[in-house]
């Protein structure tokens, strides 16, 4: 299963890294891109606005030029014997031959272009009808069409932009989500191993009839503790407190300086032990204050730290101890990891409590 997820992993860290070195190579092409995603059509305003122009633009040809080309060809058909009088041809009538000219040409190419476009449409009239030979399939639309198609593609390549786009966001939270699994199922395999090395080593002492010390199996259990963090361990420290009558003294620790283990004591709702004691409930302090009263040093040498998590050893309601696991730097835990500490929270306290019931029966 591990190595089908590392291979999709990879395979998904490939293909996006292909892309990025693809678009790397051919600069040219984003710009042209967003070029391309930018064109609009012109506004209806623009559109009147631009046929209008044109509009007086012909106007003042047409009464410009046409009337002095009527008259030359008014003269040369004089000339020729071909009118009367020059005065016969004036710029109205030249104007029709050109409008008759232009208009059947433009009729004789929208029939012919209707079919080389499209074979289905048959030649011929109401009355008859023949098959159409005259369908080319490398013929180019005439510009309409072509500027029709060419908006079309525009509006599709833009979706498709925004899909790409969309695609490459849920493919980076993918790609997010699965290295934030391949972190958890790191720190439950590791808590899986710890887990087995602790119970076997509980399993070899009672099977060779000589029971752990207290403080050789609570700094077990607290060894394997530190490891299964999900962010960095390295600037991690564990101390264990005990209640022992109205007080909570630390029984086991791991990386804590020795005056302190044997110095700092807690009462009931005094320093962030007391107020776990007192509270009876696990709680992250990722940014500690300078300020806060439950983490004044007490005037023992202490290292500076950004955040803590602190969790009760309890049965049923009753606390028999604090664990607190501290961190150099802020943010240091997430709310998964009391979760995970849980388990060693609840194997310390098994151990506490049977030393106690061994001590009781000693006593006894």
């Amino acid at each position: 299963m591990s190595n089908q997820y590392a291979d999709s992993k990879n395979t998904m860290l490939e293909e996006s890294s292909t892309t990025t070195n693809d678009d790397k190579k051919n600069p040219e092409v984003n710009p042209q891109e967003q070029q391309l995603a930018k064109e609009e059509p012109l506004s209806k305003k623009k559109l009147f606005l631009c046929y209008g122009v044109a509009l007086v633009l012909f106007m003042i040809l047409f009464n410009t030029f046409l009337p002095t080309m009527s008259e030359w060809i008014s003269i040369a058909l004089f000339k020729l014997n071909l009118i009367e009088n020059v005065d016969n041809f004036n710029k109205w009538e030249l104007f029709s031959a050109i409008g008759f000219v232009y208009l059947g040409y433009r009729i004789v190419r929208f029939i012919g272009n209707t079919w080389r476009i499209n074979e289905k449409i048959e030649i011929g009239t109401a009355v008859t009808s023949f098959p159409n030979p005259f369908y080319d399939p490398a013929f180019k639309k005439k510009a309409s069409d072509l500027d029709t198609s060419y908006r079309e593609l525009i509006v599709d390549y833009n979706k498709n932009l925004a899909l790409l786009k969309e695609a490459g966001e849920h493919q980076t939270g993918l790609i997010d989500s699965l290295d934030q699994l391949e972190v958890r199922l790191r720190i439950l395999m590791r808590h899986n191993k710890n887990a087995t090395r602790v119970v076997r080593s509980l399993n070899y002492s009672y099977y060779k009839d000589s029971e752990l010390p207290l403080d050789t199996g609570l700094k077990l259990i607290l060894e394997e503790c530190i490891t299964i963090l999900e962010k960095d361990q390295s600037d991690k420290s564990i101390s264990l407190f005990k209640v022992e009558g109205d007080q909570l003294k630390i029984a086991s620790s791991v990386r804590i300086n020795f005056e302190s283990v044997d110095k700092r004591v807690f009462n009931k709702g005094v320093g962030f032990a007391g107020y776990i004691w007192e509270k009876n409930k696990a709680e992250i302090i990722n940014n500690i204050e300078e300020k806060d009263s439950r983490f004044e040093d007490g005037g023992l040498p202490a290292t500076k730290i950004g955040s803590i998590l602190g969790y009760p050893l309890a049965i049923d309601n009753q606390v028999v101890g604090v664990l607190c696991l501290q961190s150099e730097s802020e943010e240091g835990f997430i709310e998964s990891d009391l979760l995970t500490v849980e388990f060693y929270v609840r194997c310390c306290t098994l151990l506490m409590i049977h030393d106690k019931i061994k001590s009781t029966k000693a006593a006894g």
